[in-house]
């Protein structure tokens, strides 16, 4: 298994919602593209998946991939199509689609939480303490409509750098 983490602003920063579009394009879910092109293309990795805010949300941390490279592969073979990726993410705009599913599945994730009195005290104290004030739950609807391919980009090109990348990687004994 290999985790790769590279360094990102806290929660409270201007750039969070379009790293948040950034990590769930690049590997959230199986139709993400590093899902698409190690798992179900190259057959490299058995899984992949990008995630953000690592290991919490308060302070600065990390926005991490993690993948399970296939029998027969290594995870050196899963890193240089990872960043492969990640250069095209850095050169072209992301598509219309892929974001209009990024901000479609977030809202309405967000809707959800708004659903019961449990849900949305939960949602205003993560809100007041992780975000700077309750009323930036609210806000974060119109952040992740506003997210535009070229902030994608911008985002990529500033945080995912190699400079700034940790990697970890854990290898089973013979």
């Amino acid at each position: 298994m290999m985790l790769i983490g590279y360094h990102r602003p806290s929660y409270r920063h201007k750039d969070n919602i379009p790293l948040e579009a950034l990590a769930n394009i690049l590997g959230q879910g199986r139709s993400s593209r590093l899902y698409e092109l190690l798992v179900k293309n190259k057959k490299v990795a058995v899984n992949v998946m990008s995630f953000n805010g690592f290991p919490g949300e308060k302070y600065s941390n990390l926005m991490a991939f993690y993948v399970i490279p296939a029998s027969g592969h290594t995870s050196a073979e899963c890193l240089e199509l990872i960043d492969e990726e990640i250069e095209k993410v850095k050169k072209e705009l992301v598509t219309q689609e892929e974001l209009t599913k990024f901000k479609r599945g977030t809202v309405r994730r967000l809707l959800n939480e708004m659903k019961s009195n449990e849900d949305m005290a939960a949602m205003l104290t993560y809100a007041e303490v992780v975000l700077g004030g309750f009323d930036a739950a609210f806000d974060q609807i119109d952040q992740i409509r506003a997210v535009t391919p070229e902030e994608v980009k911008n985002v990529a090109n500033k945080y995912l750098i190699k400079k700034q990348r940790t990697v970890g990687e854990i290898v089973p004994e013979k």
